[in-house]
């Protein structure tokens, strides 16, 4: 079968994303948002509607904290990304929960605890708006090693 990903404006295939959030204005505005900076979004607003939109993915954003109403959690999440058989996916952790603006600290507390190392490529905390979470997005595609 063909992969027939949408082209952006120079005939290339468009980096498509995968943005888990089951607050659904999050998750509307965020599609919305990467949809107009030229990325193709895939939406998932819970865990299993996410694990069954993982083909050709090349991100995801994921609100580790997915309410105690969702199917699956973020964390269960992360460890079917873990066995993902088309290798590695980075991940973009968006979150209420994380405390600083760098998200440095945060970022190795998850990895230790989900043994995830180098696949989390960053924590962004929401509070720090949707322009940090598009320049973090922008380093992760342009191979930007994180701190």
């Amino acid at each position: 079968m063909v992969n027939k990903r949408n082209k952006n404006d120079m005939g290339e295939p468009k980096k498509r994303i995968l943005v888990v959030d089951d607050e659904e204005i999050v998750l509307d505005l965020l599609t919305e948002f990467l949809t107009n900076k030229g990325f193709e979004v895939i939406p998932a607003i819970n865990a299993r509607q996410a694990a069954g939109r993982m083909k050709d993915i090349d991100l995801i954003i994921l609100d580790l904290m997915l309410s105690a109403g969702s199917d699956v959690g973020g964390n269960a999440l992360m460890g079917h990304l873990r066995q993902n058989k088309n290798g590695p996916i980075p991940i973009i952790i968006y979150s209420g929960h994380i405390l600083s603006d760098n998200g440095n600290e945060e970022l190795m507390e998850i990895e230790r605890m989900l043994g995830m190392k180098k696949i989390i490529y960053a924590c962004v905390p929401k509070s720090s708006g949707i322009k940090k979470l598009l320049s973090t997005v922008n380093d992760c595609f342009a191979g930007v090693r994180r701190p």
